[in-house]
């Protein structure tokens, strides 16, 4: 992280010195930059960097560019985080509407980003259209992709926790344990990624009256990310709640 952050502000720094800089070439450094806080959770300092990145982009493209998009959708990512779910929602609209157009509906970057849609439109109750974007999402996915790629495993678990929180309980359990299974395939059952993923799965069983196997899961999942977390991490305080 350290040595990433030191390149992209050396990089900044030393496009703005440069006599005939391009200020698109800024505008990539402050994205990039932008968007490894918002992976160590420095939102605000993200945010301000990301609002710059856009305004250089909104100069240099038209507004349906797909650069402008990835700043948008960069932007969103930071205003979920801070709990602008609204500002948010418009902004992931905004850019599912020119990736659409730029890529085609059954792009991966259109599914990666039907994902966020459908995150965005669970926080604010819209159950249906969450449901909607997850579906199209795993469809492109399954469609395109390797049976165990992980993207996959993303949206299947997407999709069932969608259906779990709308008590569809027989539709949530296929998906999730097919997501789970992925992952574990993937990445290992011990690694951070399958570790926060289970804990739907765990929840379902608990919901369901399967305590027994919800306890393994979510203690399996608290273990792996204990190694990983401090205790006051939010993931940590959720599992363990």
């Amino acid at each position: 992280y350290k040595d990433s952050k030191k390149f992209l502000e050396e990089s900044i720094a030393l496009y703005k010195q440069a006599p005939s800089h391009n200020p698109a070439d800024i505008a990539w450094a402050l994205l990039h930059l932008g968007s490894l806080l918002i992976e160590f959770s420095d939102y605000e300092k993200a945010k301000s960097l990301l609002e710059q990145s856009m305004e250089i982009y909104t100069k240099q493209y038209n507004a349906d560019h797909p650069r402008v998009a990835a700043g948008r959708i960069y932007l969103a990512d930071v205003y979920k985080e801070l709990g602008d779910y609204e500002k948010a929602k418009n902004l992931y609209e905004q850019s599912w509407h020119i990736y659409k157009n730029v890529y085609g509906q059954y792009h991966s970057r259109t599914a990666s980003l039907l994902i966020r849609l459908g995150d965005i439109y669970r926080y604010v109750g819209q159950y249906s259209k969450s449901i909607e974007a997850f579906k199209k999402s795993y469809d492109i996915y399954t469609k395109y992709f390797p049976e165990n790629y992980p993207k996959i495993a993303l949206s299947s678990i997407s999709l069932g926790n969608m259906y779990r929180i709308m008590g569809r309980y027989d539709m949530a359990k296929p998906l999730l344990i097919k997501g789970v299974e992925i992952n574990n395939k993937h990445y290992g059952p011990n690694h951070i990624q399958s570790a926060w993923q289970v804990v739907f799965l765990g929840q379902l069983y608990w919901e369901t009256g399967d305590c027994e196997k919800a306890q393994k899961l979510l203690q399996h999942s608290l273990e792996i990310q204990d190694k990983h977390f401090d205790k006051a991490h939010l993931n940590m305080a959720w599992v363990s709640h």
